[in-house]
């Protein structure tokens, strides 16, 4: 269901195995012309490619961890520091990296998670597929407040935080 739902938004999916995803970023990363990788997801994964953009530049692509995953709506959850929040939504690629335990039926089921954050002082966003908006006259518009492409790679047997 969450696979369907991520594709009907607009974005790509993939269920990869952690053996699985080293080849399917790079795959991912080679077409970038600037890439940037959130704080956190680097500390997570010491094997991932270094970012690559100018000290004050803003990279195209960026990669980040989701936090949980929306069977129902596709959405994805994403809690950043504000430096990368910036980031993430101003690039133009976004690329997720969901662990496949954290998909959840609904946002209710979301809710510890949502609490937790809140009580910690962060912020939390949800993503659902690129962005997109419509003028008056209904003309669609991809990526004008957000990033244009989003690709969501589902972790099979992942624990970002060790557990």
């Amino acid at each position: 269901m969450f696979a369907a739902e991520v594709a009907d938004r607009g974005a790509r999916f993939r269920a990869v195995s952690p053996t699985e995803l080293v080849d399917a970023l790079s795959d991912e990363i080679a077409a970038a012309i600037s890439f940037g990788l959130t704080d956190d997801l680097g500390a997570t994964l010491p094997w991932a490619p270094r970012p690559h953009f100018a000290d004050g530049d803003q990279p195209e692509t960026m990669l980040a961890r989701g936090l949980l995953g929306i069977a129902a709506s596709g959405s994805i959850l994403v809690s950043e520091p504000r430096h990368d929040r910036l980031r993430i939504f101003l690039a133009r690629r976004l690329i997720l990296l969901l662990p496949a335990a954290g998909i959840v039926a609904g946002v209710r089921d979301a809710a510890p998670v949502l609490r937790g954050l809140a009580a910690a002082g962060r912020f939390a966003t949800f993503v659902t597929g690129p962005s997109r908006t419509s003028d008056i006259e209904q003309i669609s518009i991809i990526g004008a407040h957000g990033p244009g492409d989003l690709a969501v790679f589902v972790v099979e047997d992942w624990r970002p935080d060790g557990g």
